[in-house]
């Protein structure tokens, strides 16, 4: 949803993090994405998380580009067989239409700027090469820290839990992460996910992973 919505879930996670009475955290993803920044914040807190005690991410009906980067922090990631997810990648769009404003209207647009880039992207008049250039470095090092963020959450996993357990490689990450999306069974069958579920397999899965990290040390109780 909206940043309001990723706030909260900041939030949410930070207090899970603190209290020592919550042996396992489900996250539900329903989201197209977000900004990259939000997404690092709570894919690092997840991260965090995961130190302390398992964490499980259900994939509703969609959880690409910023959903997936989330997503990928967590130990287990159970989706639909329906839920549309992937979409890897990095993107920034302007519009252009200073042809129809000079051309066809006869309107000039007049800009006052401290420096050359400060209104890059401006519809009023073409984007110059060098200012593409520019953007698409700023793309290319968003994306490279997006696919690091899988490598490090995901394809370098290193746990002794039963659960069940779908292997991505970095090879089939970086072959896939061209900004395309896959469905839930998709998703498995290339490792981007581990198990086809609901939120009832997330509740079954989560309690597991907490009796073998916890030794069967605590009283199961589900809260929302």
């Amino acid at each position: 949803g909206g940043e309001n919505n990723a706030s909260s879930l900041l939030k949410s996670l930070i207090n899970s993090k603190k209290d020592s009475d919550i042996k396992g955290v489900i996250i539900k993803i329903n989201s197209p994405g977000g900004t990259v920044a939000m997404s690092q914040s709570i894919y690092n807190q997840i991260m965090k998380i995961r130190q302390e005690k398992p964490v499980v991410v259900v994939l509703d009906d969609t959880a690409a580009s910023g959903g997936y980067y989330i997503a990928s922090a967590a130990d287990r990631i159970i989706a639909q067989g329906g839920t549309l997810t992937g979409s890897v990648g990095v993107i920034f769009s302007f519009m252009d239409f200073h042809e129809l404003l000079t051309n066809k209207l006869f309107v000039d647009s007049v800009v006052i700027k401290s420096g050359k880039y400060k209104d890059l992207g401006s519809p009023t008049r073409a984007i110059t090469k060098e200012e593409k250039a520019l953007m698409q470095d700023v793309v290319n090092d968003s994306y490279d820290q997006f696919v690091e963020a899988i490598i490090n959450g995901r394809v370098q996993r290193n746990d002794n839990y039963s659960a069940e357990k779908t292997v991505l490689t970095e090879s089939e990450l970086r072959k896939y992460a061209d900004g395309r999306i896959f469905t839930g069974r998709q998703a498995k069958k290339i490792g981007f996910v581990d198990t086809i579920g609901d939120i009832d397999t997330a509740k079954d899965t989560i309690e597991k992973m907490a009796q073998e990290k916890f030794n069967n040390n605590y009283s199961a109780k589900l809260v929302k």
